[in-house]
């Protein structure tokens, strides 16, 4: 019962029959293709000290607009992150977000970031839907939610599973890396 509204786009030398599985009750509105040069993703990086762990797992944690820079975010339970403002957030360990998820300020996907600065999994999950932008070029990126996902995802893989959907925000086609890049540059999940 998935359904994914817009491309799937995979390395030059990839077979989209092999590469993208679309399973039972699921659609694809957008195309299946492979792109006509390799896409280098820079790996995002921080200056930015680590405040350790985020782990939320009952009430409501609130983080003002900013940067933040944390050893892992896992959300489950009762618990939520609420963000007062724009919000970049770099992650070296796992993503987990389940639980009551996150709400962004005005739930626009371009008001938080979340850059995996490794190859830890990252995690969507729950009932919530997530609005905002994961970029983690060296990670696995699982939805098994109920929710839709709305911004931009890019992954090493992305794989999805329940009756969740993903919407692409077209206001984050420029942003990769932690970098506003003056030309359109092509954004896969």
């Amino acid at each position: 019962n998935t359904a994914v509204y817009g491309d799937a786009l995979i390395g030059p030398s990839g077979d989209t029959d092999t590469a993208v599985s679309i399973g039972p009750n699921s659609t694809l509105y957008g195309t299946s293709s492979a792109s006509q040069e390799l896409l280098i993703f820079p790996v995002p990086t921080t200056d930015l000290p680590s405040s350790g762990d985020l782990d939320i797992t009952t009430d409501t944690t609130y983080l003002e607009g900013g940067t933040y820079h944390f050893d892992s975010l896992k959300i489950s339970g009762t618990g939520q992150l609420a963000l007062t403002g724009t919000a970049v957030i770099y992650v070296n360990g796992d993503v987990s977000i389940t639980g009551n998820g996150i709400v962004t300020q005005n739930n626009i996907p371009k008001n938080l970031l979340i850059y995996s600065t490794g190859t830890s999994d990252v995690a969507i999950g729950g009932n919530g839907s997530f609005y905002g932008g994961i970029y983690a070029p060296l990670a696995d990126v699982k939805n098994n939610g109920n929710g839709g996902v709305h911004g931009a995802i890019v992954s090493k893989t992305y794989t999805q599973t329940g009756n969740a959907s993903i919407h692409f925000d077209e206001a984050m086609k420029e942003i990769q890396g932690g970098i506003q890049n003056p030309k359109p540059s092509v954004v896969s999940w």
